[in-house]
Order: C-alpha cells, then sequence, then structure tokens
C-alpha cells in the first residue's frame, strides 16, 4: 500500500515538471502561478473586484487568494480582454505579491492601468501587458 501510494505521488510530480519543462522560458510565465492555480485548487478567492477600461476593451480583475496552511496568501490582478475569463491561461497576471493588503484598480486612460496596492512580497509585477501600460503606486 505504501509503495502504491510513493509511486502515484512521484507520477503526479514527474507530470507537473514534465509540463513545466514544456512551457517556453520567454513568455514571462510565473511558474508559482501556473503551479497554483492550475494543479492545486485556489483555496478560497476574495475581494473579487473588476473595473473595465473606458473603452470597454478590456478588464482588470483583481484579488485575494488565501491558500490555507500550505499556500502563500496572495494578492492577484490580471488584465483581460472585455467577455474573457480572469482564469484564462493566455491571461498570466500583471501582479502576483504574497500578501492580502488592500488594492485599488484605476484606468486613467483607455491603455494605462494603475494600480495602487503594497508592494511588499512581490513576486511578480508586469509593467505591460500587451499594448496596456501598468503603473504601480504604493499605498
Amino acid at each position: 500500500m505504501k509503495k502504491t501510494i510513493l509511486i502515484i505521488f512521484f507520477g503526479i510530480i514527474a507530470a507537473v515538471i514534465a509540463v513545466l519543462a514544456l512551457l517556453p522560458r520567454d513568455t514571462g510565465v510565473a511558474l508559482e502561478f501556473v503551479v497554483l492555480n492550475y494543479f492545486f485548487p485556489m483555496y478560497e478567492t476574495k475581494d473579487l473586484v473588476n473595473v473595465e477600461s473606458p473603452d470597454h476593451q478590456y478588464v482588470a480583475t483583481g484579488y485575494h487568494v488565501f491558500g490555507g496552511a500550505t499556500v502563500h496568501d496572495s494578492t492577484i490582478v490580471v488584465v483581460h480582454a472585455q467577455g474573457q475569463s480572469y482564469t484564462d491561461r493566455t491571461n498570466e497576471p500583471v501582479l502576483i505579491a504574497d500578501n492580502i493588503k488592500k488594492f485599488n484598480l484605476i484606468w486613467s486612460k483607455n491603455r494605462l492601468l494603475v494600480v495602487e496596492c503594497s508592494l511588499d512580497n512581490t513576486y511578480s509585477k508586469k509593467s505591460i501587458w500587451k499594448d496596456v501600460t501598468v503603473q504601480y503606486v504604493e499605498k
């Protein structure tokens, strides 16, 4: 029984490593985000905010993930096309921070998103997503 459990456990780990090895290295995908959100379930998502750009082309989605005992609590911001889900794998986050402090998302122009947040323990912070510029203001 123990041997079977170990074989299954190491098989799952090998499969995860194989999938990660297939990801192109120049995509800028935060591997932690991929692993946490696609191979393991989110434990609890709270404070979900969707803010449309002034021209209604894009949506900025911000939320907190409470990971429980094994995963960091995080603030995540994703920009995506209107009508597309923020969970779509083609939309990588513009911000991943290992904190759950308050944040604000403001479109100051059609292609300029201002993220007001704490930048403590920032794991990934991008200033450009497609044709959108992202500015960060320490809150």
